[in-house]
């Protein structure tokens, strides 16, 4: 390594590895002494030699880290678009805004644990705060090995808050409650057969489908009329194809892969079927003008004649698809209209698992048709509901007056 001076300021500058047969070297200026470029040459060689890295892991900011290095390094190779979709939404929200402007080697356990403590105390739900933790650990532990651009990982030192600590704000999650008979039947009314959003939501009280499952269907593939078995093996998602610059719906497997069969009320599968015979009769009445749907090979719909023609359950009268934003304004029918705020989609998957578990369904076959991956998760579905304290008067006076 040489130190020297240029003008009135030093600098140093060491030589690299070769790169087709040319010499480079490393060199940087800017030191008011010849002792500090001195010190800053030595660290900068030391980290060479150790890592093949010639820039200073403080230049890094979070933001940086984590928007290059992390998500286009790490997650590409690890994880799925879908879990990427999902990992870029929270860091936008909950890192990049506490930490994005810091540089990367200042932040300590404290500095993470201070941004938990924040969200919690703001009311954010235990799983958004597991992500937010688990987005911590993944990201500087990737940022020690392989990258060594921090010697350890601020990460392993935070907690989670405890199940009994209080929040300052209570918590966003929506405590959400079994829809009851009377207000599906008013929302059914509004949305009648033949209404877009009358299939969904009706897949949804019956089989308690994810929103995304429920706009996924291919009447060829996945309906089995035979033993009223209806399979679940995609959603379909908004999804930014970033070779094409613009977004698709596209269709991925169900979350958490809970690729299943469920089976369909016979009632469930007598509406599917006079669906599917009105969608026969359209494309005949509409002729040329019916549109047709085509899936290509990155499995996004598209309405030129591109790769495999898809006949799905969920579209209008002239063919156009049904997507999830039929769901979203029927909800605000639902909520200002009908003046049922409390009810959304993901509620009636709640009500389908109250119901079968308040008829007795066994808890392991509520699980597999909810697509859930731990019975635990499940119990989390079931609420109290007056047949059930109807069910348990009736076995305390069964045991504690069996002479009455």
């Amino acid at each position: 390594m040489r130190v020297f001076k240029r003008g009135s300021k030093w600098s140093y500058r060491f030589d690299l590895a070769k790169i087709d047969g040319k010499r480079k070297h490393e060199e940087k200026g800017g030191f008011k002494t010849k002792k500090e470029a001195t010190g800053a040459g030595t660290e900068a060689l030391q980290r060479y030699n150790s890592t093949g890295l010639t820039f200073s892991p403080s230049e890094i900011s979070v933001t940086d880290f984590y928007c290059d290095l992390f998500l286009n390094g790490y997650c590409k190779i690890n994880c799925n678009k879908n879990t990427i979709i999902g990992y870029r939404k929270r860091i936008k929200n909950y890192i990049l805004p506490a930490l994005g402007k810091y540089k990367l080697r200042a932040i300590t356990p404290a500095v993470l644990q201070d941004v938990i403590n924040d969200l919690f105390n703001r009311g954010f739900s235990k799983n958004t705060l597991s992500s937010v933790k688990g987005l911590f650990t993944s990201a500087f532990d990737y940022a020690v090995h392989p990258l060594r651009l921090i010697q350890y990982s601020p990460a392993t030192a935070i907690r989670l808050p405890s199940a009994r600590a209080i929040p300052n704000t209570p918590t966003r999650k929506k405590d959400r409650m079994p829809a009851e008979d009377k207000q599906f039947e008013t929302i059914i009314k509004r949305f009648p057969e033949g209404h877009p959003a009358h299939i969904p939501l009706m897949l949804a009280h019956r089989i308690g489908l994810r929103k995304g499952e429920a706009f996924a269907f291919q009447i060829d593939r996945d309906l089995d009329f035979d033993n009223n078995i209806i399979h679940i093996t995609e959603q379909v998602q908004w999804m930014l194809d970033e070779d094409a610059g613009k977004s698709f719906w596209t269709f991925s497997p169900p979350k958490y892969g809970s690729v299943r069969q469920a089976y369909m009320d016979s009632e469930l599968a007598a509406l599917l079927k006079r669906t599917i015979e009105k969608q026969k009769q359209n494309r005949l009445e509409y002729g040329e003008l019916y549109t047709r749907l085509f899936m290509n090979e990155k499995k996004q719909l598209v309405n030129e004649e591109i790769g495999k023609e898809v006949f799905l359950l969920s579209v209008r009268e002239d063919g156009t698809f049904v997507s999830t934003t039929t769901i979203t304004h029927a909800l605000r029918i639902i909520h200002y209209q009908l003046k049922m705020p409390e009810i959304d989609f993901h509620t009636l998957r709640h009500t389908h698992a109250t119901t079968l578990d308040t008829n007795g369904a066994s808890m392991l076959d509520i699980s597999e048709r909810l697509g859930h991956c731990h019975v635990k998760t499940t119990k989390g579905y079931l609420h109290n509901n007056p047949a059930l304290r109807e069910r348990t008067k009736n076995i305390l006076e069964n045991i504690y007056n069996k002479n009455g």
